[in-house]
């Protein structure tokens, strides 16, 4: 009895034994397919984030230095910009005052023309012709004086020349004054009224179109604007670029993580493998366990 009790218990053994091995092969070349799997997905993830970090430096760098320069080009577009809106400002409220003063003169000169001559520039006139007139008489008197002292031989012909001339001078002054004075007693003319109005329609077209130069001041300043808004944006796309670029640590990071995926499905893997030669053992057993079968058989049979 106590054979065939040694015999069952060693066929159990024997039994489990070869049940169970298919099942360990399978999940031991399960385990090392699976490690393999991971292990390539490791490397292949550490290829991508070494290949990805130099690429990614260079790009962000590059993109910093571009938005840089695009901040440079904006702001000195807004300083051209703001000159530009100032002195357009500028000149055109100088054209405006400068019209605005030459109608003014214009309408002066106009209302004058319409009013006529005064009684103070007609005796201004008046006064002039007197002092013409003496100074004439004066130059005639210096002239008999020189003429007779040149008879007497107590002058020379160069004097009498000059005096002669004074007159004739005098003459001419006295002609021009009297001239004037007739002009200013007979009064404006209709073409002195028409040539004023002129002038006075030509200094207002030029107020209005210096007026209307406004204008150009509004242009300016809405380019001012545009360019405030390009510079805003381009300080975005700076702090955007700046962002960017503190993300390399993060990238060397996932790097580093990858390295470490990386050695750990190694290990797994080796693991895996150290798993699989411990089979033979297992058919060692088995053949143990079919040799201790043997035994209980030929124990029984005795």
């Amino acid at each position: 009895d106590q054979a065939r009790a040694g015999l069952l218990t060693a066929q159990a053994h024997l039994k489990q034994a070869q049940a169970t091995y298919p099942s360990t092969v399978a999940q031991v070349n399960g385990v090392i397919v699976q490690a393999q799997s991971a292990l390539q997905q490791a490397r292949g993830k550490l290829r991508q984030a070494q290949l990805n970090e130099p690429n990614q430096t260079t790009t962000l760098q590059s993109q910093l230095k571009n938005a840089r320069e695009a901040v440079n080009v904006a702001q000195s577009h807004l300083t051209q910009t703001q000159q530009t809106a100032t002195q357009t400002d500028q000149q055109t409220k100088s054209a405006v005052a400068n019209a605005q003063a030459n109608v003014d003169k214009a309408k002066a000169a106009l209302d004058e023309v319409i009013r006529g001559s005064r009684a103070q520039q007609i005796g201004q006139a008046q006064a002039a012709v007197n002092l013409a007139q003496a100074q004439l008489n004066n130059a005639k008197v210096e002239l008999d004086r020189q003429k007779m002292l040149f008879a007497g031989g107590a002058a020379a012909k160069q004097s009498v020349d000059t005096e002669q001339t004074n007159c004739e001078v005098a003459q001419a002054q006295l002609e021009s004054a009297q001239q004037n004075l007739s002009l200013v007693k007979e009064g404006s003319t209709s073409e002195d009224v028409r040539q004023a109005q002129a002038a006075y329609q030509e200094a207002q077209s030029t107020l209005a179109q210096a007026v209307a130069g406004r204008a150009q001041v509004n242009v300016a300043q809405q380019d001012v604007v545009s360019a405030q808004a390009q510079l805003a944006q381009s300080n975005a796309a700076l702090r955007t670029a700046q962002a960017n670029l503190a993300q390399i640590p993060i990238n060397q990071e996932n790097t580093r993580e990858a390295r470490e995926q990386v050695a750990s499905a190694e290990s797994a893997l080796r693991q895996a493998e150290a798993n699989r030669a411990q089979l033979p053992v297992v058919l060692q057993n088995i053949a143990v366990s079919q040799a201790e079968v043997k035994s209980a058989q030929a124990q029984v049979e005795q």
